[in-house]
């Protein structure tokens, strides 16, 4: 019976675990979505790559987190897939925002692009704030609730 209780609070401490990692996923995910829009940024100003050049070094340098959904605008890109393969933690808005975004770039001249990025990246600021203090204020309260309810679970049990 206390090998139960014990499998069922290791489980639920582990369940809380992969909810509050989420919440760093995602601001990770921001973080580097914000790193993608600076080096778009400093190749239109200084025109120093083209886009698949960029998408291809960004695919080899940054986290899985974003390598994803470059990938899969690379291939949108080459007509090889019709949408873009996204991350399961961000909602439903974040991914129109987001597609959105990749679907006009490489369309207009410098200036616009310009401007559509810094649009961009004011967007994905305030949502990597929004991460930030949600992953600081809810990612160790879900671990821990997790747990308590495992813990309850296993009283409830023996």
């Amino acid at each position: 019976m206390v090998i139960i209780c014990g499998i069922v609070v290791l489980v639920s401490g582990v369940i809380g675990y992969a909810f509050s990692n989420k919440l760093t996923k995602k601001a990770t995910f921001y973080k580097n979505m914000l790193s993608f829009c600076e080096k778009l940024e400093i190749n239109i100003a200084f025109l120093q790559n083209t886009l698949p050049e960029i998408l291809s070094e960004t695919i080899k340098n940054q986290s899985t987190e974003i390598a994803g959904v470059i990938s899969s605008y690379k291939e949108y890109n080459e007509n090889k897939c019709s949408n873009l393969n996204f991350p399961n933690y961000l909602n439903e808005e974040e991914k129109d925002e987001i597609e959105k975004f990749f679907k006009s770039i490489g369309l207009s001249n410098a200036e616009s692009e310009q401007k559509l990025i810094l649009g961009f990246k004011a967007k994905i600021e305030r949502n990597l704030k929004q991460a930030e203090e949600n992953k600081t204020k809810n990612g160790p309260l879900i671990f821990k609730m997790a747990t308590f309810i495992g813990l309850a679970l296993a009283i409830i049990i023996y």
